[in-house]
């Protein structure tokens, strides 16, 4: 199956209108469909992206608008940022190697990387994981499914980003990164709910975050921190379902904590409401509404805290996500943050995300 998808997204603050777009190539093959191998799956997605990303305008240093920052905001070329092998061992049971992409959405009402739920990525993927795992590099993993419904997971995976690269020569280069989730269904009432428990940790040398660069002298290497870690949570539950059990809405939260110091953030937690519309004339329609907090790690250092007085943040965020046909969906998003920079007033952004299949 071959999908391109093109969301558009197009912001106000103050005097700039940042224009951000993104283009998606997705393959997905079946081998056993194909003759080749039975239970041998593969997906591979190329991906670039073009604009400004907005976090300088917000005054905030995790986007609030992923798609003008996946799949990387170093560069507008075409990267491969998925190449995926998934082989089935049972029908309970698969492994898989390749190029992955680690971040993909915590719960049915988060998924996506800022494409179809939620923009901002405090609601996409653990925050406090951003120094623990790179968000595409190469590794393997296994997985345990029940019920269609993944349980268990465990991955070994390079340290090291290597979205615009193969990836073969930076290869453990650095460090190991391990992570792993357990997820436990709790259905409510016949309705789909989960709890999700899962961590992060890889012992890539980073510099540490309260280094001052004052007493880096020439010919000494700056001081460093030999690990990071994370252990996160999520947790969600349809409130009510339609006539397919994946369409409804409910509520959803999620929380996390790291090491504090190579990770900016300490704890993060989100929480809020989303689903499909509860409106019989509008099936496809969805909408979210959401709240985030970040709390600053105590270790950010003197020379940190004198240039940009940092501190926690927080914001919430409505979109209404408009099915216009099957293939054209329209989005309406309102934030209000309030930036980690105190010296910064709180900022209210306005945006419109297009997203075409074909």
């Amino acid at each position: 199956m071959y999908r391109s998808s093109e969301p558009s997204s197009l912001y106000f603050r103050s005097s700039r209108s940042p224009i951000a777009k993104r283009l998606s190539y997705i393959l997905d093959a079946d081998f056993g469909k194909l003759g080749v191998q039975e239970g041998l799956l593969m997906k591979l997605r190329a991906e670039h992206r073009f604009g400004t990303p907005i976090n300088r305008a917000a005054g905030v240093l995790l986007s609030p608008a992923m798609l003008s920052t996946f799949p990387t905001p170093e560069t507008e070329d075409l990267v491969i940022s998925e190449l995926l092998f998934t082989q089935f061992l049972s029908e309970n049971v698969a492994i898989y190697h390749g190029k992955m992409i680690t971040s993909s959405g915590l719960t049915p009402f988060t998924a996506g990387r800022g494409d179809d739920t939620f923009m901002n990525g405090n609601f996409i993927f653990p925050v406090t994981t951003t120094f623990s795992s790179p968000y595409s590099t190469l590794g393997a993993g296994i997985t345990v499914i029940q019920e269609e419904f993944p349980i268990l997971s465990f991955n070994v995976l390079n340290s090291s980003d290597t979205i615009t690269q193969s990836g073969f020569d930076e290869l453990f280069e650095d460090g190991v990164t391990l992570s792993g989730a357990l997820s436990l269904p709790t259905p409510l009432r016949g309705n789909p709910g989960a709890q999700t428990l899962g961590f992060t940790w890889n012992n890539r040398k980073q510099v540490t975050l309260g280094q001052d660069p004052r007493v880096v002298l020439p010919g000494f290497p700056p001081q460093q921190v030999n690990e990071a870690w994370s252990i996160f949570w999520s947790g969600f539950q349809y409130i009510d379902t339609y006539d397919d059990p994946t369409k409804g809405w409910g509520v959803f939260a999620a929380a996390g904590i790291s090491d504090e110091n190579p990770t900016l953030t300490r704890t993060w937690m989100n929480a809020g409401i989303g689903g499909n519309v509860p409106f019989q004339q509008r099936p496809n329609d969805r909408f979210g509404v959401g709240w985030f907090y970040n709390e600053l790690s105590s270790e950010t250092g003197p020379i940190l805290d004198l240039l940009a007085d940092p501190g926690d943040s927080w914001g919430i965020e409505l979109f209404y996500n408009w099915a216009v046909t099957p293939s054209i969906y329209v989005t309406p998003d309102l934030q209000i943050l309030q930036p980690g920079n105190r010296r910064d007033d709180p900022a209210l952004l306005f945006g419109v995300r297009v997203h075409l299949e074909l």
